[in-house]
């Protein structure tokens, strides 16, 4: 529709292109309702490009690849291999439905928790996505995998959780179906459901666990020992969970029914993230952690998807001048404090090294 319709989008999952800043422009999102969504360059301001009908539940986007997304689309697995169209794919020894698709964020291989009576059974694709094994059924079989996690710093470290309140790891999931997992008692109480899981970008050991009905737990040590950081956090349905380690001490951020919440310590207090983001449920965090701030982005239930918003621009004097992104970055620091900013708020990453520069003018004000 037009940039000036009120975006009223039903997105039960986001995720984003990750490592570069042509990567960051790619945007996927399942939706009840409308199917399977991809925001790319091809799509100009707002608008988004149906690349399926239908209900969509769950989309992942390939870390290595941003126009490759695995997603469900009524109840079955689809993938998108040029950024936007969805086409079924069966994926060979796999029983559908999807319920949830991840990638390793490393690359090459995918995860897949399913749904009917295969609910408590993981998958495991080392192809990228062409075809699965059962990597595992969790016990008791009447409960449903509801989230997984792979560390970004090893891949053979996963964290699932279970519908009824468990929470599984193993720290040797490139082994497959030989993987050993460790149940990981949280002292949570009964009958809540995982909702999501965080395992820190720089230490496989610190995992953040988040339930429904919400509660939020920490562990430094691999689970041995649990800290609830609950602390200040509104009685809400907590959703979806993400570490930032771009920020000392790290960020904790959660999702809720009723908008995006960080703890700046690894621990309460909670406060409200950002400005601009409407009373909504936020079903799904999307982050980019390779981008300085971080890259984040929400999709929520009822008003489509939002960014945190920032200006970044990057400095390095090794460069010969570029246009301010990761890839390209300025030379100068005046380049960066003077370009014309397209963002809420200015931020400018300047790379270790040694700069002839000898005054720096502010043309404009900026922070």
């Amino acid at each position: 529709g037009p940039n000036t319709a009120l975006a009223t989008t039903l997105l039960r999952q986001i995720d984003i292109g990750r490592g570069s800043t042509s990567n960051n422009v790619y945007t996927y999102g399942a939706a009840q309702d409308n199917g399977l969504n991809s925001h790319q360059p091809s799509c100009s301001g707002t608008p988004w490009h149906n690349g399926l009908g239908g209900d969509g539940s769950t989309v992942a986007v390939d870390p290595r690849d941003p126009t490759h997304a695995i997603g469900d689309g009524d109840g079955n697995f689809n993938q998108a291999t040029g950024g936007g169209d969805f086409g079924t794919n069966g994926g060979a020894g796999v029983s559908w439905p999807l319920k949830l698709a991840y990638f390793d964020p490393n690359g090459g291989t995918v995860y897949a928790l399913v749904g009917g009576t295969n609910k408590n059974r993981l998958y495991q694709s080392l192809d990228n996505g062409n075809s699965f094994a059962l990597m595992h059924a969790f016990t008791p079989v009447t409960s449903s995998l509801t989230t997984i996690n792979v560390a970004q710093l090893d891949s053979n470290t996963i964290w699932v959780g279970l519908s009824d309140g468990t929470v599984w790891h193993t720290s040797d999931a490139n082994d497959g179906a030989a993987a050993t997992w460790v149940p990981t008692p949280v002292p949570t109480a009964p009958n809540k459901t995982v909702s999501g899981i965080a395992i820190d970008p720089s230490d496989t050991a610190q995992v953040v666990v988040v339930y429904q009905p919400g509660e939020v737990f920490r562990t430094p040590d691999n689970g041995t020992t649990w800290t609830n950081i609950t602390g200040n956090l509104p009685a809400l349905q907590l959703n979806s969970v993400v570490i930032d380690p771009n920020t000392s001490p790290h960020s904790i951020i959660v999702a809720t029914d009723a908008g995006v919440m960080r703890a700046s310590n690894l621990g309460a207090p909670w406060q409200s993230l950002g400005t601009g983001l409407p009373t909504v449920p936020c079903t799904s965090l999307a982050m980019d952690s390779s981008a300085v701030p971080s890259l984040l982005r929400v999709g929520t239930y009822g008003r489509s998807a939002f960014e945190l918003a920032y200006d970044r621009q990057y400095v390095d004097w090794r460069n010969s001048g570029g246009n301010g992104t990761r890839e390209h970055p300025f030379q100068t620091v005046t380049q960066a404090v003077n370009a014309p900013a397209t963002g809420d708020a200015r931020y400018i990453v300047i790379q270790a090294g040694t700069y002839h520069e000898s005054r720096v003018t502010f043309t404009q004000c900026g922070t």
